[in-house]
């Protein structure tokens, strides 16, 4: 999620982040939800629907057959100072697989 309708999206998420509970949003890109649909802005739900439909060509791109993927989401936790991106995929198995993304 970088750039989309001449703006970023990731500062339209880290304002959901803020704006939650819970202090932290959560974007699958295998189904184009997000935990906080009320929170998202229309940038949001354009940028993650667009790479929702992509998803099954970006992951052939790097050799992963997409029937393996069960799942693939992005979760920005506010902390202090900052933000916390988490990445992670779960396989056809049940099985997760994290990694902390260094935001741009």
């Amino acid at each position: 999620m970088n750039y989309f309708e001449d703006d970023h999206v990731m500062y339209d998420v880290y304002q959901m982040a803020n704006k939650s509970e819970e202090r932290a949003v959560s974007l699958n890109f295998s189904n184009g939800t997000c935990s906080h649909p009320k929170l998202a802005t229309l940038r949001v739900y354009k940028s993650l629907t667009h790479y929702s439909l992509r998803l099954s060509k970006h992951l052939k791109s790097h050799d992963v057959e997409p029937s393996s993927v069960h799942e693939v989401k992005l979760t920005i936790n506010c902390v202090n100072p900052g933000h916390q991106l988490v990445a992670e995929a779960i396989d056809n198995r049940g099985k997760s697989y994290k990694i902390n993304v260094s935001p741009a």
